[in-house]
């Protein structure tokens, strides 16, 4: 029983002590979070250069896909002149053999650039399924 006074007598006393000098245990407290705060290392200068980096990273990237993307177009074009140019000289050779409504619309799919549609004319005004066959 005494010792549960003496502990209820030193709680008493410690609580009238932090009511009487409470400011004095705030201004610690806040001087602790304080220090804890400010003293971190600011790191927004880290984040800025790493997303710099990372920023010119991609696009680099970009610019590189789009060179890609631009060869693989110009080597499309290439393709499609080339095939429109087989195509034309195939009409010049048999252009005697085809029929005069066939000759006007394998005329206009050439002039259009619309290769599948003139193999397809051709490949009907000649009677063939492949026009790779033909002698040239």
């Amino acid at each position: 029983m005494i010792q549960w006074l003496a502990v209820k007598s030193f709680f008493s006393k410690s609580y009238e002590f932090i009511k009487k000098y409470w400011q004095f245990f705030l201004g610690v407290v806040v001087t602790i979070f304080g220090s804890i705060l400010f003293t971190k290392k600011n790191k927004t200068s880290e984040v800025i250069k790493e997303s710099t980096k990372a920023g010119v990273a991609a696009l680099d990237e970009v610019i590189i896909a789009n060179e890609i993307r631009e060869e693989k177009i110009e080597k499309a074009q290439s393709n499609h002149e080339v095939e429109i140019a087989k195509l034309r000289k195939i009409y010049e050779k048999k252009k005697d053999l085809i029929k005069v409504a066939f000759r006007e619309k394998i005329e206009l799919s050439l002039e259009n650039g619309s290769a599948g549609k003139a193999t397809n004319y051709l490949a009907k005004s000649l009677n063939v399924k492949n026009l790779d066959k033909i002698d040239n």
